[in-house]
């Protein structure tokens, strides 16, 4: 079972649209946010690869 888990309320933006990011932890423990931009999510072996790009905001850190 999952014990921290975390959500946006959309699944896309344009650029200057607001989404807003949810998290709960079930037992009060300390966690990481980071946002990132999903650039290709293959983890097919003889893909691409799954490729992301860390997003400094507000949010980020412990």
């Amino acid at each position: 079972m999952l014990r921290i888990t975390g959500y946006s309320d959309v699944y896309s933006l344009h650029p200057g649209d607001t989404v807003k990011f949810y998290v709960n932890s079930e037992k009060g423990e300390g966690y990481q946010a980071d946002i990132v931009r999903l650039i290709h999510g293959d983890t097919n072996p003889e893909g691409p690869g799954f490729k992301e790009e860390v997003k400094k905001t507000p949010v980020s850190g412990k």
